[in-house]
């Protein structure tokens, strides 16, 4: 019994013996698949651009909007978070001596680092 597959591939196989139909059909398939993928990517970077531009709601107040301010109180409002966190970070990190030393270990042989027993000894022939 013959499957349809097969019936399928013996019609390619008389209608196009060097396979140049489905060659062709093959390569524009992938192309066109590459050209629809670039597009996309292409487009969903333009959104995300356009979308870091626009501007921010009122309610939120970014870091940025600060500086442009010429007040006194924004700056000194930068400052004290800026010394917080560096305090912060400086009550956590351990206190250390800032002492190297360097000691040289003397390597005594040792048979677990030998790889001479690791090897299998050929058996004696009698």
């Amino acid at each position: 019994m013959v499957s349809v597959l097969q019936m399928g591939a013996e019609s390619i196989l008389k209608n196009d013996p060097y396979g140049l139909y489905v060659a062709l059909i093959s390569v524009t398939v992938v192309l066109s698949a590459l050209i629809v993928l670039f597009f996309l990517i292409w487009g969903f970077g333009r959104l995300m651009v356009r979308s870091a531009a626009a501007p921010r709601k009122e309610g939120k107040v970014s870091m940025s909007s600060m500086l442009k301010k010429e007040d006194g109180v924004n700056a000194e409002l930068i400052a004290a978070i800026g010394l917080a966190l560096k305090l912060d970070g400086v009550e956590r990190h351990d206190k250390e001596s800032e002492v190297i030393t360097l000691n040289k270990v003397a390597r005594v042989y040792s048979p677990w680092s030998s790889k001479i027993h690791g090897l299998t000894h050929e058996p004696s022939r009698r």
